[in-house]
C-alpha cells in the first residue's frame, strides 16, 4: 500500500544528510523471518502454571487401616412404589385430555400443519439469509457481502520494463461508482511508488467471472491518493454510497477487497471504527487528510477496496495501514465526504482544479538535522519541474528554502497549508540558503516566484521527518 510518488529528472543531487528518506504511507515493511519451517509465529505466555499441576506438598493422602468401608445406604423400596403410581396417573390424564381436544378439533394433526410448522421454525433459523432488514436498516454480515462484492474490482497495472517487455507490476481494488463503468481506487494502484511512473496500461477484472476489460485512467490525484478509471462492460453493479460524515467510533464496519492481489479477490474483513478524522499525512507528496481509521484487516491489495458500514453502503476507500512490528489493526480509509468531490473533479477536468504547487520536489530538513550538519532547516530542494516558474530562475537544486512569504518552513505540513490558501497564478516570495560544502557561512537570498497549477502530475516528495 503505497502512494504516488513523483516524477523526478534521471539525475538527482546527492543527499548530503545521511538520512534514508521516509517510505510512503502504508508501505508494507518486509515480513519478518524466522526459523519456523511453517512460517506463523507463535506468542510465548509466561508467567502462568501448568493447569491442573498441584505442588507436591499439598497432595492429599488417602487413610488406608483396618477401618471397614462405608455401607451404602438402603434403598427406600416403598417410595420407588409410589413414584410409578404418581407416574401412570399423570400419564393417563394427559392422554385422556389430549383426546378430548382432537375430539372438540381444537387441534390439527394432518401432515400439512405439521410440515408447516416445521417449515416455519427451518426459516426462523436461517433469518441472517431471508429475513428483511431490521427496523435501523441495518444487515447482516452475509448480507452486506452479498451486496457489496459485486461491486468490488480487481486492478492490475502493467508497466514497461527497459526491456520494452510488457509485464503485470501492481494488483489493487477497485469501487464500481456508475452503471456506465466509472471506478474509483487509489492513485498509488495504479502508479509506480519507487520510480514515481504511471502504469503504461490498465485492467480491471470482474469479481463474480474473473472477466477482465481494458481501462482508461480519467484522472489521478497524487495528494489525496485517489484514481479514477473507466470501463465499458455490461451489468455492472454500482456500489450503494454512504455518509461517512454519520460515522462513530465503535461502528462495525467490514473491509471488501483483494488483499495479496487476486488470488485472494473478494476477501472480507470485519471490525470497528477505532477513531473518525483521523488526520494521516501522504508521505510522498506531505499532503493530510482526515481519514476513517479501523481495525478491519487492511493488506497490500485492498488498496481502492470498500470500507462499509452495517448498511452495506461505501463510507471510505481503503488506502493505508500503520506497518510496524510493533503495530497491528491500524488501518485507515478516505472518507466517503473527501473522495465525492474529487472524484467529481477527476471525471470533469482530469484533475482537481485551483490548487497550486511550486513545482519543485524537495526533502524536508529538520531542526535536529540541520544542526548535525551546521546548516538551516527547511526545504532541501531536490528537483525542479519544467513548467514551474521556478526553472529559470536564481533557485538551484541543493539550495534550502527556509521562508515562504516570512513564515518557517519547518515541516512539510507548514508547506501544505501555506499552498491550499493560494491560488495558481499567485506570487510568494521564497528565502533560501546556499552552502556550498566546507566553504563556512551559507548565502541567503530571496526569489519571488509566480505559482503554477497542479494537475496531479507534480508532486512534492517525502519530507525526511
Amino acid at each position: 500500500m503505497e502512494s504516488y510518488q513523483p516524477n523526478t529528472p534521471d539525475e538527482q543531487p546527492e543527499n548530503p544528510w545521511g538520512r534514508a528518506e521516509s517510505t510512503p504511507y502504508g508501505t508494507p515493511s518486509e515480513p519478518k523471518q524466522t526459523n519456523n519451517p511453517y512460517d506463523r509465529q507463535f506468542a510465548r505466555t509466561e508467567g502462568f502454571s501448568t493447569a491442573g499441576q498441584v505442588p507436591p506438598s499439598q497432595w492429599r493422602t488417602v487413610q488406608t487401616g483396618s477401618q471397614p468401608p462405608p455401607r451404602p445406604p438402603k434403598k427406600n423400596r416403598g417410595l420407588a412404589a409410589f413414584a410409578v403410581v404418581m407416574t401412570v396417573l399423570f400419564l393417563g390424564t394427559l392422554g385422556l385430555f389430549a383426546a378430548t381436544l382432537l375430539h372438540r378439533g381444537e387441534v390439527g394433526t394432518t401432515d400439512e400443519n405439521v410440515h408447516d410448522t416445521v417449515s416455519l421454525v427451518i426459516r426462523d433459523s436461517e433469518d441472517d439469509d431471508t429475513q428483511e432488514e431490521l427496523p435501523d436498516g441495518s444487515l447482516s454480515y452475509r448480507q452486506i457481502a452479498a451486496k457489496v462484492c459485486p461491486s468490488v474490482v480487481g486492478v492490475v497495472a502493467h508497466y514497461n520494463t527497459q526491456s520494452q517487455t510488457m509485464t503485470s507490476d501492481g494488483e489493487g481494488s477497485g469501487v464500481i461508482l456508475t452503471a456506465d463503468g466509472y471506478i474509483v481506487t487509489n492513485a498509488h494502484v495504479v502508479s509506480n511508488v519507487s520510480t514515481g511512473e504511471k502504469a503504461s496500461r490498465v485492467e480491471v477484472v470482474m469479481p463474480a467471472d474473473s472477466a477482465t476489460y481494458e481501462a482508461d485512467v480519467v484522472g489521478v490525484d497524487a495528494k489525496t491518493d485517489l484514481a479514477v478509471l473507466k470501463i465499458t462492460a455490461p451489468d455492472l453493479s454500482p456500489a450503494e454510497l454512504g455518509d461517512s460524515t454519520a460515522c462513530a467510533v465503535g461502528d462495525i464496519v467490514l473491509a471488501v477487497g483483494n488483499p495479496g492481489g487476486l488470488s485472494l479477490a473478494g476477501s472480507v474483513t470485519q471490525g470497528i471504527i477505532s477513531a473518525v478524522d483521523r488526520p494521516v499525512r501522504t508521505a510522498s507528496t506531505g499532503y493530510t487528510m482526515n481519514c476513517i481509521q479501523t481495525d478491519a484487516a487492511i493488506n497490500p491489495g485492498n488498496s481502492g477496496g470498500a470500507l462499509v458500514n452495517d448498511h452495506g453502503q461505501v463510507i471510505g476507500i481503503n488506502s493505508s495501514k500503520l506497518v510496524a512490528t510493533s503495530y497491528e489493526g491500524i488501518g485507515f480509509a478516505i472518507a466517503m465526504a473527501d473522495v465525492k468531490p474529487i472524484v467529481e473533479d477527476l471525471i470533469q477536468n482530469g484533475y482537481v482544479p485551483n490548487r497550486a504547487r511550486l513545482g519543485i520536489t524537495y526533502t524536508m530538513i529538520t531542526e535536529e538535522t540541520a544542526q548535525a550538519n551546521g546548516a538551516v532547516a527547511g526545504l532541501w530542494v531536490r528537483s525542479i519541474a519544467d513548467d514551474s516558474n521556478l526553472k529559470n530562475s536564481e533557485l538551484r537544486e541543493g539550495d534550502i528554502i527556509t521562508h515562504i512569504d516570512g513564515e518557517a518552513m519547518t515541516s512539510s505540513n507548514r508547506v501544505t497549508e501555506l499552498l491550499r490558501k493560494k491560488a495558481p497564478g499567485d506570487t510568494v516570495q521564497l528565502t533560501v540558503s546556499r552552502t556550498q560544502w566546507g566553504s563556512g557561512e551559507p548565502t541567503t537570498f530571496t526569489v519571488t516566484t509566480t505559482l503554477v497549477a497542479d494537475t496531479g502530475n507534480s508532486t512534492v516528495s517525502s519530507p525526511n521527518e
